[in-house]
């Protein structure tokens, strides 16, 4: 009874850890590893990718069984460290983001954003006065100011 107890409650923890930490950190280590394969002069280029496939594949490591193992388990922990590393850091950013302005600290950072948006609000608020002006008066880069209104601040 204790041991099919225990069995499922180690199938859970390793299918929670897998779903929470493992999968997002393996996402972020694979889009990691084929940004540093391709670099931005290549960013499209499939046939490069599989070429670094293929040339990893007929490395003579990759024929050992020790060397797969071992790569497997280091890619399993570094993707399990990363996402774990995400994940506090998100906590960490979500509890300074949506936390009360109490205290100097946040009181300070809610003061910021605001300030930051009504100004946002009133660069788009001028932008869209002065195309509809000039939609209004006819003025031939009427659709231009309104395309530029809508693009930098919509």
């Amino acid at each position: 009874m204790t041991s099919a107890f225990l069995s499922a409650l180690g199938g859970r923890i390793a299918e929670r850890w897998l779903a929470a930490l493992a999968l997002p950190g393996l996402l972020f280590l694979t889009a990691c590893t084929t940004a540093m394969v391709l670099g931005h002069d290549h960013w499209s280029d499939v046939e490069r990718l599989g070429t670094w496939l293929d040339s990893l594949a007929a490395s003579p490591a990759s024929r050992s069984a020790g060397t797969i193992t071992l790569a497997a388990a280091g890619v399993l922990a570094g993707a399990a460290v990363t996402g774990a590393a995400a994940q506090s850091l998100g906590s960490g950013v979500e509890l300074l983001w949506c936390a009360e302005p109490h205290g100097p600290v946040l009181r300070y950072l809610a003061d910021r954003r605001s300030r930051r948006w009504c100004a946002a609000d009133a660069v788009f608020r001028t932008a869209l006065v002065a195309a509809g002006r000039a939609r209004i008066e006819g003025a031939d880069d009427a659709a231009r100011l309104a395309d530029i209104a809508e693009r930098r601040h919509a």
